[in-house]
C-alpha cells in the first residue's frame, strides 16, 4: 500500500486525524492532542510518534503477542537490509504497517 492509503488507515484507527484548518492546497495530517502535523503521508507514516501510538492501540487491544512479534519482525527485517543502527525511515513505516493490518483484523 502507498503511503496515502496508509495514512488514511491509520487515520481509520484514530492514531491520526486530518488537519484541514492547516490545509491550504493540500492534505495535513496531525498527530492527536498534539500540535504536530505533516505536510505529506510519507512523513506522517514514517515518524516514531505515530508508530508509539499504534502500537498502544494493539496493547490496549491486550494484544502484547502480537505487538511484540511486530517489533521483533520489523527489527529483523531492517538487520537484513543492512540498516542495523535502527534510525531508518522505513522502520517506524513497517511498524505502522504492521499494526494497521494486526488492527484491521
Amino acid at each position: 500500500m502507498n503511503d496515502k492509503e496508509l495514512a488514511d488507515r491509520i487515520v481509520a484507527l484514530g492514531a491520526l486525524h486530518y488537519a484541514p484548518a492547516y490545509a491550504m492546497n493540500s492534505e495535513y495530517w496531525q498527530i492527536p492532542d498534539t500540535n504536530t502535523c505533516f505536510g505529506k503521508a510519507g512523513q506522517a507514516v514514517r515518524d516514531w510518534r505515530v508508530a508509539g501510538a499504534l502500537m498502544e492501540k494493539l496493547l490496549d487491544k491486550q494484544d502484547v503477542r502480537m505487538a511484540m512479534q511486530i517489533l521483533d519482525s520489523t527489527t529483523r527485517l531492517v538487520h537484513i537490509v543492512g540498516q542495523a543502527d535502527g534510525q531508518s525511515e522505513s522502520l517506524p513505516r513497517a511498524i505502522n504497517e504492521a499494526c494497521v493490518e494486526a488492527l484491521d483484523d
